[in-house]
């Protein structure tokens, strides 16, 4: 499975120039010591569904842009209660939406991560 996979993605970027592309890849997610973290994020019981990286630095992101914009070193009671106040409540409506039994009967509505990872691949699809 892998040599295929790789085969593919290399034909991929090869076929539309993509040459830096393909070392992104090859170094972040194809190489052999990559694929055995990333080709087991299909099983639920691994790793979980949300990017775990990806989510963390999201989360502090989220936390600089939106409430620590103005401050370079807070305090840490001020980020602990901006954490706890401000930021949890978000939190807790997200996590709401990825409850299974929120709007049952309802397709799920794609993370932002699908929505773009869907938009990029429909434009490399053309």
């Amino acid at each position: 499975i892998q040599c295929e996979a790789v085969y593919k993605m290399y034909q991929f970027c090869k076929a539309r120039g993509l040459h830096k592309v393909w070392g992104y890849m090859w170094a972040c997610w194809y190489c052999p010591k990559m694929w055995k973290l990333w080709a087991h994020s299909s099983s639920p019981n691994i790793l979980s569904h949300l990017c775990t990286t990806m989510g963390v630095e999201n989360h502090w992101k989220i936390v600089k842009h939106d409430h620590l914009h103005h401050l370079s070193h807070p305090r840490l009671d001020y980020l602990i209660y901006i954490l706890i106040h401000k930021v949890t409540p978000t939190y807790y409506a997200h996590i709401d939406h990825l409850n299974e039994e929120y709007r049952l009967g309802c397709p799920k509505s794609l993370t932002p991560f699908q929505m773009a990872f869907k938009s990029e691949w429909k434009k490399l699809a053309r």
